[in-house]
């Protein structure tokens, strides 16, 4: 075909693909798609010249028309920019999707985990998005395939800006808990101003425990029975802070 000899050309006129796609258009609007939609799924036959050499020819499945460069980069090709009159053509016509969809998000999350951390910090924007669209995809009813796959393959993103195993990571739901393991355990992020609670969902999906759920406390005294000092002190200030705190938060008439 045409775009065959485009794409191996070297030499090629970078409009010369838009001239072909406007006459495949036209053609399509009058009812003969020629199996259009299969050949441009199977063959990388989508020109975008702004992506980095070698790569300019993508096929229809890697397209999107919407940009979403800035969360994905050059996971996808982007079209509306490139073809802005040829929406219908690579939309309706090609089978194109408008913008990037849940599943889309869900890939993303599983090629950052394994990519190291940028040293501009800007991961953690991009995190932002993704826990966004995978909380509204854990709605969906009955739950994809893709989603059951994806959360047995995810790791748990971390406050120290890393993806650990969710069996290392703890929800830190309880403030003097988070303040007695800080620096020995993985605590799971959430985003800025939002409560842990709102995220349990995904947090659940991903099986990522609660820190409160994790630690249990008994008393461990070295003295032998009927020896006990009378004048000894066995609550520290910090044990009865805790005490406190445990009180205020499930018998408040007691701690009342």
């Amino acid at each position: 075909t045409r775009l065959d000899a485009c794409r191996d050309d070297p030499a090629m006129d970078a409009n010369l693909p838009a001239r072909i796609y406007r006459q495949l258009a036209s053609r399509t609007q009058d009812g003969d798609d020629s199996g259009l939609r299969a050949k441009f799924r199977d063959q990388p036959l989508v020109y975008l010249a702004d992506r980095p050499t070698g790569r300019q020819w993508v096929s229809s499945k890697d397209c999107v028309w919407g940009d979403a460069r800035e969360l994905f980069g050059e996971a996808f090709g982007y079209l509306k920019t490139a073809y802005p009159k040829l929406k219908d053509f690579f939309v309706e016509t090609l089978g194109v999707k408008v913008n990037v969809d849940a599943e889309s998000y869900a890939h993303r999350w599983l090629q950052l985990q394994d990519e190291p951390p940028p040293a501009d910090g800007s991961r953690r924007q991009s995190v932002v998005k993704l826990y966004g669209e995978l909380r509204r995809a854990l709605d969906m009813q009955p739950r994809p395939q893709w989603l059951r796959e994806f959360f047995q393959k995810a790791k748990s993103y971390t406050q120290s800006d890393t993806f650990k195993n969710p069996a290392c990571v703890v929800v830190p739901d309880d403030g003097n808990l988070k303040r007695l393991f800080d620096g020995e355990v993985a605590f799971a992020w959430r985003p800025e101003h939002d409560a842990f609670a709102d995220w349990q969902p995904l947090y659940k999906a991903l099986e990522v425990r609660r820190l409160s759920e994790c630690v249990h406390a008994e008393l461990d005294s070295q003295t032998e029975a009927g020896h006990v000092p009378k004048d000894e002190c066995f609550l520290t200030p910090e044990c009865v802070q805790m005490i406190a705190s445990w009180l205020r938060e499930k018998e408040r008439a007691v701690f009342d």
